[in-house]
């Protein structure tokens, strides 16, 4: 017996829900996940003793999300200002939700129990 594709769809859905809710409570980085990124810094550390004797670095955070200056911001505002019309957020926004809410939310989806 496989698995069938609405219990795999109901799966995905119900993934991404688990990976949203611990964005939203910061298990794992927010800023990433928006981009489908999963990090946990708190992984990391507790990882780090098994790096201890490894001939191989610790896993470092992406940094393609550093931290800018605010010169460097307000820099990129001005050029976008002058280079090109307003364009829509492609941050979608993150729900944010009790651990009851979420679990409420799995329970009345009605591809859940399928």
């Amino acid at each position: 017996m496989g698995v069938s594709r609405v219990e795999s769809q109901a799966a995905e859905r119900n993934l991404y829900r688990i990976l949203d809710l611990l964005a939203g409570l910061e298990a794992i980085s927010p800023d990433l996940w928006v981009d489908k990124i999963i990090w946990s810094d708190n992984f990391i550390v507790n990882i780090t003793e098994a790096y201890r004797n490894r001939k191989v670095e610790i896993p470092k955070k992406p940094d393609f999300l550093r931290k800018k200056s605010i010169g460097e911001i307000e820099t990129e505002k001005t050029k976008e200002d002058i280079t090109s019309p307003a364009k829509p957020s492609k941050k979608r926004q993150l729900p944010k939700l009790t651990d009851e809410q979420w679990w409420q939310s799995i329970y009345e989806d009605p591809d859940y129990h399928k």
